[in-house]
């Protein structure tokens, strides 16, 4: 049965040699209060040749794995995240000190739906895979207001409580040579009590609220539509592919989902068309949304 105290575990990809990292990772004497020991026979990636990897690959077995559990009476350092990176002070998950890792690189909190979330906080980069689509890798980008303040504009990732993420076996999380793959808690068992769990999360009465932290509000980028975000504008957005609504000779619709919003769209790709018929479809796309960005 399924604890309603557990949000999610991190365990490493496989056990090839490009996997010691994460392995490292997990096994880091800082994360030894989160840390799960393997519950079936340990083969650490020393042990590992490269011609073992694609079956590793092809049928991980997360109990032959160490693992990094994250609950919710282990709390975070401070504030309602767990933050991920190098800095031991102040990070809830350190990662060995290896190139293009921030001391404070990304972290795991929760959205206003009580979607679980990953967001970079890094000037390196984060990636995360769903069933081996998006992977795209982003970073934190800054800007000035007039008055020459920093204005971060961070990189979310949802995990759970959408189509995709409840779906998606595996997720990965990449950073730099680290690449986590995450199991997170369904809690189907005893939701109420998950639900109570999240909200006393994110309400730590001995902590900052969110925007003392210098962090965006999560809740109004996930329930307003991208038009109406600007800030989430300034990045990229990452779609996964969800379906094909229908094909024709000079287009295919295919159904995708937004990974920072979770909000699924149309999207339609031109084929077999000419330049002149391609900027007359986009007009006439423009006129049909009254928007700029088609």
């Amino acid at each position: 049965m399924e604890s309603a105290n557990v949000i999610a575990h991190l365990f490493p990809v496989g056990i090839d040699a490009s996997s010691k990292p994460t392995w490292d990772a997990i096994c880091h004497s800082h994360n030894r209060l989160r840390y799960i020991a393997p519950q079936k026979a340990e083969a650490r990636p020393e042990q590992s040749s490269r011609e073992s990897t694609a079956s590793v690959e092809e049928a991980p077995d997360p109990d032959s794995f160490p693992k990094i559990q994250l609950t919710f009476d282990n709390k975070p350092k401070a504030g309602p995240e767990f933050v991920i990176g190098r800095d031991s002070n102040s990070c809830d998950i350190v990662l060995p000190n290896l190139p293009n890792i921030s001391r404070r690189h990304c972290l795991l909190t929760f959205d206003g739906q009580r979607r679980l979330i990953l967001q970079d906080t890094s000037a390196y980069g984060t990636s995360v895979a769903y069933d081996g689509q998006g992977g795209q890798k982003r970073r934190t980008l800054v800007t000035h207001d007039h008055r020459g303040k920093e204005i971060f504009h961070h990189f979310t990732w949802i995990l759970s409580g959408a189509d995709v993420p409840d779906h998606a076996k595996p997720i990965q999380i990449a950073i730099a040579d680290i690449k986590f793959q995450i199991k997170i808690s369904k809690h189907e068992t005893h939701p109420d009590q998950y639900i109570k769990n999240v909200d006393r999360f994110l309400q730590r009465e001995d902590e900052l609220p969110i925007g003392g932290l210098g962090l965006q509000s999560i809740t109004s980028t996930a329930e307003q539509s991208e038009a109406f975000t600007p800030r989430l504008q300034l990045q990229v957005p990452i779609y996964i592919d969800q379906a094909t609504l229908g094909t024709g000779y000079s287009s295919v619709v295919r159904r995708v989902w937004n990974v920072s919003t979770g909000f699924s769209y149309a999207s339609k790709q031109i084929i077999n068309m000419g330049e002149s018929e391609w900027r007359r479809e986009v007009e006439i796309l423009r006129r049909v949304s009254q928007l700029s960005n088609v």
